[in-house]
């Protein structure tokens, strides 16, 4: 990646060229009247779109002025975008579950099967053009298995629904478009807000909280994190554990009173998943968005793949084993190098340069650079990864629990008994 590259990648993705581009947007809406609209993408089947859809109701409700069109997708099956997609369905509906014990007036996620699936897409399809009556009957139709009717299928109409999503620059269902940017899930429901209220069109919150929180353990259970080099996801969920988090004397990571286990694993890019352009830019305009949020530096960035990942991986998993803590400190180190400063670390001057920051010695560096034992230690956590029924990172897990995603760190808040811990990106 060419320094050229990395000054554009930090000027897309600034606040900046945030704030403009959406300016923008409004204004060429305004100029060409068109009306302000937000499209939700809806498969009855997906679970993160079972939730939005629970919510739909009080949205539009906190925010009269804005207009809503609904298209009835199925889920993506191209490899490239989503991978595993059986394993995505299944985690959609474990994640929905979980969602809804923490959330007041949305209900755990509905299984529905063919052939009951094909006829609700079928009844839906033929509804996109009055939304709110949309948006009724696919409520009433969450639990519903069989039917006397059977409406006729609309393959064309789906199809082009599935097109004109791509086009815009997503892949996942359970999607809300509005203003040029997109909302996945309830996930990224206050950055949506926040838009809308920007623009005028109402106020308030859709998504209310209750406090509940499960009963914690009995035993000192430590809460597991699997990260990756590549991504920026991984280096935001470190930098908030950092700010949030103490590392003892005994070089213990200590986060909201326990202990924090690194599983370091292999980028999916190197596990031989090809990542379409489209899937890289998606993921770096809302991994920057969730940035700014937090106000970690990002954006000025050198992809840290291939010889870089492996010299992280490298040197990460040898100073967990010869200086207990010091794994976190460099970690978060080339992390702000790769994605702030556009550092090429797969030079190993550059990396031995980050050991005064990490508080080691060069000579650690080297001797981590070094050591290809690495291997053994990201096997068994790509394993331990896959066998807890997730496949991505960040993934956490704790006291049998489990979870994916930087958005999901307030799950292991209230696992641990923060009964206000809410959704804050």
């Amino acid at each position: 990646m060419s320094i050229a590259k990395s000054y554009l990648a930090s000027g897309i993705t600034s606040k900046t060229a945030r704030g403009l581009w959406e300016t923008a947007y409004s204004l060429y809406q305004t100029a060409t009247f068109q009306k302000k609209t937000l499209y939700f993408y809806h498969a009855p089947e997906c679970a993160a779109s079972d939730a939005l859809l629970q919510v739909l109701p009080k949205l539009l409700e906190c925010y009269p002025k804005v207009d809503i069109k609904v298209r009835t997708v199925a889920p993506c099956n191209d490899p490239s975008l989503a991978p595993f997609p059986e394993t995505l369905a299944k985690w959609d509906h474990t994640d929905a579950q979980e969602f809804s014990k923490y959330l007041k007036d949305i209900s755990p996620p509905t299984t529905i099967e063919e052939p009951a699936l094909s006829t609700v897409r079928n009844m839906l399809l033929n509804l996109e053009s009055n939304p709110s009556e949309y948006i009724k009957t696919a409520l009433e139709l969450r639990s519903k298995t069989s039917f006397s009717d059977t409406p006729q299928a609309n393959d064309e109409m789906l199809k082009r629904n599935r097109a004109e999503l791509e086009r815009a620059g997503h892949w996942m269902t359970g999607t809300i478009y509005f203003g040029g940017r997109f909302y996945r899930g309830l996930d990224r429901m206050r950055l949506l807000e926040e838009q809308l209220t920007k623009q005028g069109l109402g106020s308030g919150t859709c998504m209310v909280y209750n406090s509940f929180t499960p009963p914690k353990p009995v035993g000192n259970e430590k809460i597991e994190v699997w990260l990756s080099p590549r991504s920026p996801y991984s280096y935001l969920t470190l930098a908030i554990i950092m700010r949030e988090g103490k590392i003892s004397d005994e070089g213990i990571l200590r986060w909201h009173g326990t202990d924090v286990v690194l599983r370091p694993t292999v980028p999916m890019a190197m596990r031989g998943v090809k990542v379409p352009l489209k899937k890289v830019f998606t993921i770096l305009f809302d991994a920057a968005r969730v940035a700014h949020h937090h106000e970690i530096p990002f954006g000025f960035l050198k992809d840290p793949l291939g010889d870089a990942a492996t010299n992280l991986l490298k040197v990460t998993c040898y100073l967990q084993k010869t200086h207990p803590g010091k794994e976190w400190t460099f970690l978060l180190e080339a992390y702000k190098a790769a994605w702030s400063r556009a550092i090429d670390l797969t030079s190993e001057a550059n990396i031995v340069s980050l050991a005064p920051l990490a508080g080691v010695t060069e000579d650690d560096i080297r001797a981590g650079l070094a050591d290809d034992t690495y291997s053994v230690s990201v096997k068994s956590s790509r394993e331990d990864l896959f066998e807890s029924g997730l496949w991505g990172v960040p993934s956490f897990r704790y006291n049998g629990k489990v979870a994916w995603g930087q958005d999901r760190m307030w799950f292991i808040e209230r696992w641990l008994g923060d009964s206000s811990a809410e959704l804050t990106l």
